[in-house]
């Protein structure tokens, strides 16, 4: 090909060798020119279609490395390939070699992806859709390239936008028996329902419907449940309409079943964490609730099975933190207790660690009545997870909201965690991310939970240095409502004692924290505030009602 490059013939028969060779050698069909060759072959030839088709072929497969796409891209590739897909329209096989081009090319880099969006990639693939709709190749390599896409917010929306998602559910309709198109089906569907636009179309498109039935169709494969558990997580995700369509159509009961059935296979447990963590609502009804809590026992055998596998322990923290949050909703619920919600732990029987539950003792407030997982394991857990992990941002933002979750009104869980070494796994936190909100937000809200009428881990949180890393806190972010809210909560649950009240006076936190609360706060935000503060048995910051 190089000594002979304007031979027709040649080239053509070059292209599809080196095609093939780069689907198992592709780093060293790049190494010894192949790229070049292929491009150079397209900018000989422009109107020779099956030398685009081959070379269309052989970018495809090189594309599958990351150095090798990069080298593409630079080479010219990327505008070959899509002015190959313009030129010959009614080509369905050259059209077949396109997508199979974009969706590798776009499954390398971001910068990559941004060219092909430059390039009308998008336009590309959704005419090829509509004109061949019966190709079942075409379709399984077009849902291929859609999913490689949609990896940002603005290429997300763009898909959205140009109709996408009809796309895509059409062809997982048309071929229910593809399993590798309903994999990339469900890849694109997922990528896309991470922003409100793509969750709404994805919805309206009837994908609920069409995931769960796939899963169903599919229970022995996993990248489908894999996936399925993914694009369900995301869907529920602060929308309570498709909560409720995922669990009335069995999503629920689904995504437990593949945590069951698929327990050695870590991506599916973290995707499965995170759509349990999502289906958690105020809103959930009794049954849903009872339902959802039959799940807790999968998170923590999940996250004892994988003790480095990260996205395991970040959304595990996460759901945890959900499922407690919910038996508080449960409390909240005029006239109702959570007896219902008590049994279903009770009966957690496929994880010999959730043994049982017993009400609170000492410190419960207003007669509320709490949940503790007598052996603890959830507790522990997130707080080993907490440690083992101490650089990734999201294990400690979510580990946080957990252990502010499990000590909310909750004494017995409160001297759990202070004794199990969770006050020292807040702090760390507060410290190694001082400008991460989120976690300073959710630091502040569980030291102050668990020093709530709760003496001992006042005096504890007090030594640790918790009231030093509030106050930061609030200068870090003076403007963040949240961190407004947390702070405050924070330092009036920890001064009960007159040590306390000399490190917040001496560090400027009563002023500081009387400003935020009139400066910052909004009425809703006060009333907030003063909710919790009322469950105090004492004040020395805010000795009159913030809301007033």
């Amino acid at each position: 090909m190089r000594h002979f490059p304007f031979a027709e013939r040649l080239q053509k028969c070059g292209c599809i060798v080196l095609g093939t060779l780069a689907y198992t050698y592709d780093e060293v069909v790049a190494n010894v020119g192949g790229v070049k060759l292929v491009v150079q072959a397209m900018e000989h030839f422009p109107l020779n279609e099956s030398i685009q088709d081959n070379a269309c072929f052989a970018i495809g497969n090189l594309a599958g490395n990351d150095e090798v796409g990069v080298s593409i891209v630079k080479a010219g590739g990327i505008g070959f390939v899509l002015h190959a897909a313009k030129q010959f329209p009614d080509n369905v096989e050259l059209q077949v070699s396109t997508c199979f081009a974009i969706g590798g090319l776009a499954s390398t880099s971001e910068v990559n992806r941004v060219v092909l969006a430059h390039e009308s990639a998008l336009q590309v693939i959704g005419d090829a859709m509509e004109q061949f709709t019966s190709n079942e190749r075409l379709q399984d390599n077009c849902c291929f390239a859609l999913g490689s896409l949609a990896f940002n917010d603005e290429s997300k929306r763009e898909i959205c936008e140009a109709g996408g998602i009809g796309w895509v559910v059409k062809a997982m309709e048309q071929f229910p028996e593809n399993e590798q198109l309903l994999r990339y089906g469900f890849l694109m569907l997922g990528n896309v329902a991470a922003i409100d636009d793509g969750r709404v179309g994805v919805a309206k498109a009837g994908g609920v419907r069409l995931i769960i039935k796939t899963m169903r169709a599919f229970p022995s494969n996993e990248p489908i449940q894999r996936q399925g558990c993914f694009v369900l997580g995301n869907l529920a995700r602060n929308d309570d309409g498709n909560r409720e369509a995922i669990i009335e159509a069995g999503g629920l009961k689904m995504v437990v079943d593949a945590m069951e059935q698929f327990k050695l296979d870590p991506e599916l447990q973290g995707s499965a964490a995170w759509a349990i963590a999502n289906f958690v609502s105020s809103k959930n009804s009794e049954e849903v609730r009872l339902r959802l809590s039959g799940a807790t026992g999968a998170i923590v055998q999940a996250m004892k099975a994988f003790p480095t596998a990260e996205e395991v322990h970040r959304l595990g923290c996460l759901a945890l933190g959900n499922l407690v949050l919910m038996g508080h909703h449960e409390n909240e619920v005029p006239g109702e207790t959570p007896a219902s919600f008590i049994h279903a732990m009770k009966q957690v029987s496929s994880c010999e660690e959730v043994q049982d539950i017993e009400y609170l003792g000492p410190g419960a407030s207003d007669g509320d009545v709490e949940l503790v997982m007598v052996s603890d394991n959830g507790i522990e857990l997130v707080i080993a997870a907490m440690r083992h992990f101490p650089q990734n941002g999201g294990i400690q933002e979510n580990g946080c909201f957990a252990l502010g979750n499990f000590a909310d009104k909750n004494y017995d869980n409160g001297s759990f965690i202070a004794n199990a070494g969770g006050i020292g796994s807040l702090t760390k936190a507060m410290r190694e991310f001082p400008a991460h909100e989120q976690i300073q937000r959710n630091g502040c809200r569980a030291l102050g939970n668990l020093a709530a009428n709760n003496g001992e881990n006042v005096r504890m949180v007090g030594e640790a240095g918790g009231i030093q890393l509030a106050i930061t806190a609030l200068k870090k972010f003076p403007y963040s409502e949240p961190v407004a809210i947390s702070v405050c909560w924070a330092l009036e649950s920890l001064s009960t004692t007159p040590e306390n009240q000399i490190r917040i006076k001496t560090h400027g936190g009563l002023k500081l924290a009387r400003k935020a609360c009139f400066a910052i706060l909004t009425d809703e935000g006060k009333q907030r505030l003063e909710a919790d503060l009322a469950t105090l048995r004492s004040r020395f910051i805010f000795q009159q009602p913030v809301s007033e």
